[in-house]
């Protein structure tokens, strides 16, 4: 998915002698200019320095070219269990039946602050090079409600600290070495049926073993499983039952007792909740009380003065300049590991060009800019 960034707007306004909009505080070693518009260029051998702020909050986003909630990502319960109906086929041998986890009611808002310090040096009388510096604080707020009306899956046992699957599925392990030690070593060559059972066992069983050990307990484990009373989780639960038979009735290998462990009821809201912020589940570390404050993306730039003509007798103005620059990764990206987090930066380099047209007389002003803006590639997870 692509996300992009709330986009700054530059639009054309209107500006008075006496009062700046958004109260733009400038401090400059540089002489009075006609009109009121902020400064793009500085005088030649001067220092010039502005501080501003944006406040951002929002409930929505624009990504994959829709405008949505930002809790919409995470309403979609099924998504919790993406991937597990394919893994369960695979074992099963055939098509998994369908998933149904519920839904979550989300309620997601971002609040995004920025301090802005900008500074601008005037290298001649026409080119000055500026950087604009953010200092960015922001803030996640969530509320989560899960319905598990029509769920058919459950969490993983062993996610929530269930041992039965991971001691099972150890023991069947060594059963497996030990019956592939007595087959090697001849035991059951004088009898076709017991040594026929042993080879297909050792075809089938390992692949069996591995697959349902990566579900259940391994690095990628399944957060949510089908109910062991299901059709899938019976017929699974049945797999393991037929293989431990096999090799202790028949083939006289020790193998364990039981069987692994899958969910007996839906998922609840308490469940989900311990979810949240288990490494071993969601991951979706907790949302901090106090807002993040850190550096954005800095903004580099060089602004060229095409030309400037006053006219004193009527009172008015003309001028135009281009600039151009990059705004550098130097912000924090968002979080894997937060629910919707929202970084000081996008953590990718951007490429920009404008250009401004200004014009005015007397007591108004009216300046249009256009800029293009360039995005790197850049990979967040």
């Amino acid at each position: 998915m692509r996300q992009n960034a709330p986009a700054r707007s530059r639009l054309p306004f209107l500006a008075m002698n006496r009062t700046l909009p958004l109260a733009l505080l400038t401090l400059a070693l540089a002489s009075p200019a006609n009109g009121q518009l902020p400064f793009l260029t500085a005088p030649s051998g001067t220092l010039r320095i502005e501080l501003g702020g944006n406040f951002y909050p929002t409930d929505e986003e624009f990504a994959d070219g829709t405008r949505r909630s930002l809790g919409t990502p995470i309403q979609a319960a099924d998504a919790l269990g993406a991937g597990v109906t394919g893994r369960l086929a695979d074992i099963l041998g055939r098509p998994a039946g369908p998933m149904s986890l519920g839904s979550i009611a989300a309620n997601v808002s971002h609040q995004r602050s920025e301090g802005i310090i900008g500074l601008a040096v005037g290298v001649t009388s026409r080119l000055t090079v500026s950087a604009r510096i953010p200092i960015v604080s922001t803030r996640t707020e969530s509320m989560l409600e899960f319905d598990s009306e029509g769920s058919n899956y459950g969490v993983n046992p062993s996610v929530l600290g269930n041992s039965t699957s991971e001691q099972w599925l150890s023991q069947f392990g060594v059963a497996l070495a030990t019956l592939r030690e007595r087959r090697d070593a001849g035991e059951y060559n004088d009898d076709p049926t017991r040594l026929a059972l042993a080879n297909q066992i050792l075809t089938t069983a390992p692949q069996w073993h591995s697959a349902v050990t990566d579900l259940l307990v391994g690095d990628q484990r399944a957060i949510v499983l089908p109910l062991a009373s299901s059709a899938d989780g019976t017929d699974l639960l049945n797999q393991a039952t037929a293989y431990r038979d096999q090799l202790s009735q028949e083939l006289g290998v020790s193998a364990p007792g039981g069987a692994p462990a899958l969910p007996t009821t839906p998922m609840t809201q308490a469940a989900f909740e311990s979810l949240r912020e288990e490494p071993g589940g969601l991951g979706w570390g907790p949302i901090e009380e106090q807002p993040i404050t850190g550096l954005g993306d800095v903004e580099l730039r060089a602004t060229w003065a095409l030309f400037s003509r006053v006219n004193p007798e009527r009172n008015s103005w003309l001028g135009a300049w281009v600039s151009g620059g990059a705004t550098l990764p130097t912000g924090t990206p968002p979080r894997a590991d937060r629910l919707r987090d929202i970084g000081s930066g996008d953590g990718q380099l951007d490429i920009t060009a404008s250009g401004v047209v200004e014009t005015g007389r007397g007591r108004f002003g009216f300046r249009a800019e256009a800029e293009y803006r360039a995005q790197q590639p850049g990979e967040r997870t």
